[in-house]
């Protein structure tokens, strides 16, 4: 299991939720590339903003959703100033 620091906030990014990141097919990626998405996670994991909130949408995505990983990376997305994943954990504040 690999921890991604960023301030106080770390996410456990298991090889189970690693897989399950990998196999989502995201509107932005070639759904049969998965180097697209294993890029993707690794910038997340690098701290890349827009990378964590793409991987928070794809666990967000997931049937059942898995909202409370989702939210850890909105979190530190919006901790680097990412204003979609600050919408993001307003509204689910909301819901």
């Amino acid at each position: 299991m690999e921890d991604i620091t960023n301030d106080s906030t770390v996410v456990a990014m298991d090889s189970e939720m690693a897989e399950l990141v990998r196999g989502i097919i995201i509107p932005e990626l070639d759904p049969f590339d998965p180097s697209e998405a294993n890029a993707v996670l690794e910038e997340a994991q690098r701290g890349n903003a827009a990378a964590q909130y793409i991987v928070g949408m794809a666990l967000e995505s997931l049937q059942p959703p898995r909202k409370n990983d989702a939210r850890n990376w909105y979190m530190l997305a919006a901790q680097k100033g990412y204003a979609p994943a600050k919408e993001k954990l307003e509204s689910l504040r909301l819901q």
